[in-house]
């Protein structure tokens, strides 16, 4: 009878979809606690949709500059499977503009509040499990002031530190964060605590082969960075590359749920 016994638990066991687990037991699935951004510059949108579908697909927030719309492009047509309705500032179909998508896990709003007339700018909140974190995405014309521009970006970062510490601030620059910058820029960060965390070139002069950083991703130290990089654009596309940023934010993208596992070596069989 033993013998019978020890034979059927080694037969149960050597089943391939059999767990040897204390059980039942409840145990959740592991669930995925970061957060991608990314941001680009796309030198017009409407015509390079199926293009930069694939290299955002597995982003969670997207922000692209110079989207080059006006009232003419509605929503609809500029949506993307998987995100969100996008949230937009455009100046005119020949230059300018900026754009957000999102994924629908992701607790994000407009800050109306932080943001200047005077730039071509939004603010966003993005809420977590961990922290609330505010985002804002800027381009920076070459044909604008530097003077101006700088001052009221300075008085904008102020504004946002008054209430949150947490802050990452990307976009298009226009300045080229692989040489000097100014003292007046390099004040303004350190003062407010933020540190651009991209460290190659984003944009590439096909005229002069010459290469800036005019990308950066600037970030308090309370943003817990996890990975960080540049991701590159076919140049036919843009003359720029894509960066991205990866924090941790104990955020779920993904519905946890349990599941039970029997232990068959604790079963007791009557023979």
């Amino acid at each position: 009878m033993i013998s019978l016994y020890i034979l059927l638990l080694w037969l149960l066991l050597i089943c391939g979809d059999i767990k040897p687990n204390p059980g039942p037991e409840r145990t959740p699935e592991i669930s995925e606690k970061t957060l991608s951004i990314f941001n680009g510059n796309i030198r017009s949108l409407r015509n390079k949709l199926n293009y930069i579908v694939d290299i955002i697909e597995d982003y969670d927030v997207v922000f692209l500059t110079e989207t080059h719309l006006d009232s003419n492009i509605t929503d609809s047509d500029l949506y993307i499977s998987g995100f969100e309705i996008p949230v937009r500032k455009d100046r005119n179909s020949h230059g300018g503009g900026i754009i957000m998508y999102y994924k629908s896990y992701v607790r994000i709003t407009r800050r109306h509040d932080l943001e200047n007339c005077q730039l071509e700018s939004m603010w966003f909140e993005l809420k977590t499990k961990l922290r609330s974190i505010l985002i804002n995405i800027n381009y920076r014309s070459e044909r604008q002031s530097s003077v101006y521009f700088w001052q009221y970006f300075d008085q904008m970062l102020k504004n946002a530190l008054d209430e949150n510490n947490n802050i990452i601030c990307l976009g298009d620059l226009n300045k080229n964060f692989m040489s000097d910058l100014p003292s007046n820029i390099r004040d303004i960060f350190f003062i407010n605590g933020l540190v651009n965390i991209i460290d190659k070139a984003t944009h590439f002069d096909t005229r002069t082969g010459s290469t800036s950083l005019l990308d950066p991703i600037l970030v308090t130290d309370s943003i817990p960075v996890l990975d960080k990089d540049t991701i590159p654009f076919d140049r036919g596309i843009s003359d720029h590359d894509g960066t991205y940023v990866t924090i941790n934010c104990g955020f779920s993208k993904r519905r946890t749920y349990n599941r039970s596992i029997w232990d068959y070596k604790k079963v007791i069989m009557t023979l």
